[in-house]
């Protein structure tokens, strides 16, 4: 049998690699701080920031989702492979036990007796 060819691409062991880093390299994001003239300029700066950081929560909710996919994909992905790998472990033990038998029946194995 042949290599399965999703299994012997680059691409698949380049998915397994990114997957084994840690999370990417935070985005920084800039701030300008003014010093606020009223208190609803201060809560108008509260605001943002909250908005920012619910933004970067949720990006972070949906990269660990497409994470969880990912690994769930690849863990199909190994478990056919691993299918295909018993599948030829068992051709091939059952090859040699033919062969074996074969041999044996022919009488070109010597016993002792």
């Amino acid at each position: 049998m042949t290599a399965i060819p999703q299994y012997s691409s680059p691409g698949f062991f380049e998915r397994i690699r990114r997957l084994c880093v840690i999370l990417p390299r935070e985005e920084k994001e800039t701030f300008v701080i003014i010093k606020p003239k009223s208190m609803s300029s201060l809560e108008n700066e509260r605001m943002a920031r909250l908005e920012s950081l619910e933004i970067k929560r949720d990006l972070l909710i949906n990269k660990m989702k497409s994470l969880r996919q990912e690994i769930q994909t690849l863990m199909e992905e190994l478990d056919k492979f691993e299918v295909e790998q018993n599948k030829k472990k068992s051709k091939l033990f059952k090859a040699y036990l033919d062969r074996r038998n074969s041999d044996t029946s022919d009488g070109s194995e010597e016993t002792d007796e």
